[in-house]
């Protein structure tokens, strides 16, 4: 689950007229409540656009929708306000009582409701009860369903900070809206705004370049649209604290229902994850430019460069940088995610500035963008030099370090034998051997069933469908014969029971993420990265371990770790989670792998005895 500390901080757009009603708590028709409502609705009906009226639906679309996912209610403690929503009607009912009411505004506001929602007999339950009474709602209203998406488009941030993807709809009557999110690249791809204009999308688009003349416009597919802006949803749905702006989240509604006039089969952002070899070239570029100056003498300075450029969202360049990709590398992520002596880790402040200079004038960046990063460095540098210098100085190796010394000597997941690069080599083995032996137990689940690994093989047997809600069955099988045919292509039978056993307890624990609208294609590519990185350990060697590049092509591109994200949660870790690829569950992981466990369990145990 993403965990958000910050609030979001997209990059400015032109707003002319936003979603931005009354979050409502409490909709029922009762004294002063139903006058308000009635007087918002005879505004809303008197205005000759659709969105007054809609705004109204989708801001109580919203209001009367629970607050959070299934998995976040396990989680996190029940509100007062989740206890009060939860005493109000349903849907369904409240529709009914608004229609009952014979008040032309309710029964038009319960029209609109229906039409935003994904539920087809909803919608023939409201035209039954409305029956002539339709006749006296507004004409685009009563041809709201031949409303259509007209334009796609999106505005993309000269530092790939973020994009607005807008959707232009056109209604039965002529008129039209843009319907736009920021997706958040920087913070790994949330959607973080959403909001709704009463213009056509042209006319958004000619306000933008007005507004923000650096900003990229592309064009882009339909579908591409579609599935980049659910992939981005699903990672808002699992965020806490959620994300809220003055039109967000009241116009999900609004968004959900232009998405589903978009074709499905897209592609969703491209992984931009630079290569090894991709980064040593943009090292040593930088190392030998004049923006490094002097630093290029210090030896500090090439790893420094390659723990910057290495430790990026995927969907950025790391050559780019915006001022929010500036605040959350040495804000957060050089503080707390990096172990490594202290007058190392405080060299970032001194190297980051050059590199951004460097990158920006590979890239083209403008002086004013690239100012703007600096203007960051600046102005956090002082708190993270403090931070730092709070930090216990220690002897660490980079990820990549060890990645590189484990493959060299052809060690195995499970092996750390590093004593000979410390000074005091003997005790380090045996510390080093207290904390793999603990790796070990949290893989397989506590130290008691480390003692108690065997390595039987994982017997071949067929997709469980016990305890699966009947309603998300079908979806479930469906992303089970994508797995099988991936598992029978590139894996083998004992990782395909494993991941037929965690589509399983996924659909089991969580069976929302099998309800959304999502291909299940890309559900079982996030099964199969699932299981693969449980088994075959640690994620730093999976370019060369793991056929990950493979599952990829198999499933046609997209970023499974990104739709596994919720699907991880559902398996029960938390979102403080050290490390995501440990189920904690001996029922997934293959004989090989427990093979390797019991080897290691064997040789740490040794050294930890010998201390």
């Amino acid at each position: 689950m993403a965990v958000r500390e910050n609030p979001p901080s997209p990059f400015e757009r032109p707003r002319l007229v936003a979603v931005d009603g009354e979050r409502r708590d409490d909709p029922e028709l009762e004294t002063g409540g139903a006058d308000e409502l009635l007087a918002d609705l005879d505004q809303a009906l008197a205005d000759d656009h659709p969105l007054a009226l809609l705004a109204l639906a989708s801001t109580m679309t919203e209001a009367l929708a629970p607050s959070r996912d299934a998995v976040l209610e396990r989680i996190l403690p029940q509100s007062d306000t989740d206890r009060e929503r939860s005493e109000l009607p349903g849907l369904p009912d409240l529709l009914s009582m608004f229609i009952e009411s014979g008040q032309q505004q309710t029964q038009a506001l319960a029209y609109a409701i229906s039409r935003l929602q994904d539920d087809e007999l909803l919608r023939t339950r409201v035209d039954r009860r409305l029956g002539p009474a339709m006749d006296r709602l507004p004409g685009w209203l009563q041809e709201l369903d031949r409303a259509e998406p007209i334009a796609t488009l999106q505005a993309l941030d000269p530092v790939l900070a973020g994009v607005n993807l807008a959707i232009g709809v056109r209604f039965a009557t002529g008129q039209q809206i843009t319907v736009v999110g920021f997706v958040d690249l920087d913070l790994g791809g949330p959607l973080t705004d959403a909001f709704v204009l009463d213009v056509a999308a042209e006319e958004y688009l000619a306000k933008w370049e007005e507004f923000a003349a650096e900003a990229e416009q592309l064009p882009i597919a339909p579908a591409d649209l579609r599935a980049r802006l659910e992939a981005a949803l699903d990672i808002t749905d699992h965020t806490v604290p959620p994300y809220e702006t003055d039109s967000w989240p009241q116009c999900r509604a609004l968004l959900h229902w232009a998405i589903r006039m978009l074709p499905e089969g897209g592609e969703e952002f491209a992984d931009r994850a630079p290569s090894d070899r991709e980064i040593e070239s943009m090292v040593t570029g930088f190392l030998n430019s004049a923006e490094a100056g002097e630093l290029a003498d210090d030896p500090d300075t090439g790893p420094l460069a390659d723990a910057l450029l290495d430790n990026r969202s995927p969907y950025n360049d790391p050559l780019l940088w915006s001022t929010k990709a500036v605040q959350i590398f040495l804000g957060e992520f050089a503080v707390e995610r990096f172990m490594a002596p202290t007058d190392f880790l405080i060299k970032f402040a001194d190297v980051l500035p050059a590199l951004i200079r460097y990158g920006h004038r590979v890239r083209g960046v403008s002086q004013g963008l690239t100012d703007d990063a600096l203007r960051a460095v600046r102005e956090i540098t002082p708190q993270f030099r403090a931070e730092i210098q709070r930090r216990r100085t220690g002897t660490a190796m980079s990820a990549r370090g060890i990645a590189e010394l484990l493959a060299a000597q052809g060690l195995n997941q499970f092996d750390f034998d590093l004593g000979d690069r410390f000074a005091d080599g003997s005790d380090f083995h045996a510390r080093i051997a207290d904390s793999m032996i603990n790796n070990l137990a949290i893989k397989v689940g506590g130290e008691e069933l480390l003692e108690e690994v065997d390595v039987v093989a994982l017997p071949d047997e067929p997709l469980s469908l016990d305890g699966i809600d009947e309603t998300i069955a079908d979806r479930v099988l469906e992303a089970g014969q994508h797995i099988d045919e991936a598992c029978n292509a590139l894996l083998e039978q004992e990782m395909r029971t494993a991941a037929r056993r965690i589509l399983h307890d996924v659909a089991v624990n969580d069976p929302t993420i099998f309800s959304r609208r999502g291909r299940m294609d890309t559900a079982a590519a996030a099964i199969c990265w699932i299981t693969l990185i449980n088994n075959c350990g640690n994620p730093m060697l999976h370019q060369t371990q793991i056929p990950i590049k493979e599952l990829r092509n198999h499933f046609g591109g997209g970023t499974p770790s990104q739709r596994a994200k919720p699907m991880l949660e559902a398996l029960g870790l938390p979102p403080s989670q050290g490390s995501p690829f440990d189920l904690g569950d001996l029922r997934y992981l293959t004989s090989s792998t427990r093979r390797e466990i019991v080897q290691a369990r064997e040789r740490y145990s040794a050294r930890r005895s010998g201390r």
